[in-house]
């Protein structure tokens, strides 16, 4: 049966795409108990991000754009297949090596599991998603695909440094979640955790087509597609920090609002960023 149109995701300047996403509890009460806290998996209509990535529009992009490693990659069992083994320099060219459709093509019915990174680059439907959800998030979004035609997987588990909204467009994935042993790591962290957790998963997720799964950065998890093909969109986030805030250049009297702002009234970073980002970018903005 064809997808209804009016269960697919539709990006407008009038809609709140982040509202939908997030759907039935919204925006606000995500923010409040669930951002940065825990994960938490939304169920959709199955066709709803059908327009975002479909199969012909990855495949289109394949054909005509040179992705360079390790923008574009394959990875098999938690290893990163050798780029050489699938791509080739023309002679007399000087741009990114170009795909070599049989061995791609060998590699990815062996088990390998493909992954584009800012695939929001080379997607129009997907720039608009990561452009409409920044607006929201106050935050620069980064849009990874990762499509897969077995259940191998492609990765060990691991954790990210960002805060990923996952979208199923295709197939079935299950997801293992585990719980970090410490909130919050940073891109250059202190205290690395490295050592993948021996304990029972915190909770296992099927993500069907038009699911969405919320993952706070410091989790970690592993995935297994049970439905193949699998095709899933990752909008990844880093959430501004502590770090950034003291980088802010607040005078004395600013500061003292920030302190009383985060005491009296909770505000979050992002928006105490934001402020400051406005003191600084509005006189530019009025000269332009």
């Amino acid at each position: 049966m064809a997808d209804s149109d009016s269960s697919k995701l539709s990006i407008t300047p009038s809609r709140d795409i982040l509202d939908e996403l997030l759907s039935p509890i919204g925006a606000q009460d995500f923010f409040a108990r669930i951002y940065g806290e825990t994960y938490r998996h939304f169920h959709g209509d199955p066709g709803r991000f059908s327009n975002l990535l479909p199969w012909a529009d990855l495949n289109s992009i394949l054909r005509r754009h040179r992705l360079d490693f390790p923008r574009l990659r394959l990875a098999l069992n938690g290893e990163i297949i050798l780029p050489e083994t699938y791509t080739e320099r023309v002679a007399g060219r000087r741009s990114s090596p170009e795909l070599r459709v049989e061995p791609l093509t060998a590699h990815l019915n062996r088990g390998a599991n493909l992954i584009i990174e800012s695939i929001e680059e080379v997607s129009d439907s997907v720039d608009e998603l990561a452009r409409s959800l920044e607006r929201k998030l106050f935050e620069t979004v980064r849009v990874n695909a990762y499509a897969s035609w077995s259940q191998i997987p492609g990765f060990d588990p691991h954790w990210d440094t960002t805060d990923v909204l996952v979208l199923q467009t295709s197939g079935v994935k299950r997801w293992k979640l585990y719980a970090p042993e410490r909130k919050w790591p940073m891109l250059r962290d202190v205290e690395p955790n490295m050592d993948p957790p021996s304990s029972a998963p915190t909770a296992e997720v099927s993500l069907s087509p038009g699911d969405v799964l919320y993952l706070p950065r410091g989790w970690w998890h592993s995935v297994n597609t049970q439905e193949a093909p699998s095709l899933h969109l990752a909008v990844g986030f880093t959430p501004r920090t502590g770090v950034d805030l003291l980088r802010c250049p607040f005078t004395g009297e600013q500061w003292s609002h920030v302190v009383a702002g985060v005491g009296s009234q909770g505000l979050p970073v992002r928006a105490l960023w934001m402020a400051s980002m406005a003191r600084m970018l509005w006189p530019r903005v009025l000269t332009r």
